[in-house]
């Protein structure tokens, strides 16, 4: 799993990325690792901008959709004071026309 921390608020994103591109649609080994290298360069230089934390976030879900080939693509990080998983991101189709719930309860 990749672990991707936010300095500036100390909020952490665990993506498991070879999960996530399993999906993408590649047969070869070589070409599906191609693409999860890429994939994972794109998530880096995404994070290393000067934007704020939940845009960066949006462009990352984004870029993981696409590698994916998904309709749409949620980050959530736990929040410990609503006892559940916090929406941080959302992109796609059913995003847009139906938002994911704010907070997705524990268990």
């Amino acid at each position: 799993m990749a672990q991707v921390k936010d300095d500036s608020s100390a909020i952490g994103l665990t993506v498991p990325a070879s999960l996530i591109l399993r999906e993408a649609g590649t047969q070869g080994t070589d070409t599906s690792r191609s693409l999860e290298l890429e994939t994972l360069s794109d998530i880096a230089q995404i994070l290393s901008g000067v934007r704020g934390f939940e845009e960066k976030a949006t462009q990352v879900a984004a870029s993981m959709a696409q590698a994916a080939a998904a309709d749409w693509a949620v980050l959530r990080i736990p929040d410990d004071y609503a006892l559940g998983l916090k929406l941080i991101a959302s992109v796609g189709g059913v995003s847009e026309q139906s938002p994911p719930p704010q907070v997705l309860p524990y268990g």
